[in-house]
């Protein structure tokens, strides 16, 4: 059993785990998380003498409780690709799948982005098995989605994962930009394109005429119009 506890300090708020008797966490599994912010992950920071591991779940909630409102479309397609970039951070950082927590209880994400955090729990020895497939089943079955919407894509995600029991993340990623019809999920969650505004037309001053006194010539007028439209020459002021 899972052996957390909550506690708040000022306007953060933490989860933490009691490492119980008999148990050993393994350091180095923590120490990419807990000596850098890594994107999909919950800050963690571990304290032997303490024996607990803590993790900073500050602006965050549980899956759970971002699954208890109505989701929309773009919620849902968010989340999931959320994980799928975490999946393959863990992967390129080689972060073994077993020491993530995949119970949507300890599983967080901010409700204003729908990006998600996983918490690292490397306990030596242990060998909870993972089931992608099923997570994320567990997800798309759980869900309250939004009525007013078209929800054939709830339909196109299950067939998905009923013909990839075995997917690869970046292919599960393409097939959710498709159905989602845009390619950067988080970055349109996150974004918003001003609309640019036009300003009126306005009619082109008229150039001024330039009054050019030269001195005077046989057959040539002392004073000498001329429009900037017309570059002068040496003929032009001598009269040829």
């Amino acid at each position: 059993m899972l052996n957390f506890e909550h506690k708040s300090l000022g306007n953060s708020k933490f989860l933490v785990y009691n490492i119980n008797q008999g148990e050993e966490i393994n350091p180095i599994g923590l120490f990419d998380v807990s000596t850098e912010h890594i994107k999909g992950f919950c800050p963690t920071k571990y304290s032997e003498s303490d024996n607990v591991v803590e993790y900073d779940i500050t602006d965050k909630v549980t899956l759970n409780e971002f699954f208890d409102e109505v989701v929309c479309k773009r919620e849902i397609l968010c989340i999931l690709d959320s994980i799928l970039d975490a999946l393959i951070v863990a992967r390129n950082k080689k972060i073994d799948l077993r020491n993530l927590v995949f119970d949507k209880d300890y599983f967080y994400a901010n409700p204003e982005t729908a990006q998600v955090s996983f918490i690292v729990l490397p306990i030596v020895g242990a060998t909870n098995p993972v089931d992608l497939n099923g997570f994320f089943k567990d997800i798309v079955f759980s869900l309250q989605y939004d009525k007013s919407e078209d929800t054939g894509y709830v339909v196109e995600l299950l067939n998905y994962l009923n013909k990839n029991t075995h997917f690869v993340y970046e292919d599960f990623k393409a097939f959710i930009s498709d159905i989602s019809g845009q390619s950067m999920i988080e970055e349109i969650w996150e974004y918003e394109e001003p609309v640019a505004e036009v300003e009126p037309e306005t009619e082109p001053e008229e150039e001024p005429v330039i009054e050019i006194e030269v001195p005077e010539k046989k057959g040539v007028s002392p004073m000498f119009r001329q429009s900037t439209r017309k570059e002068l020459t040496a003929d032009d002021i001598l009269g040829k």
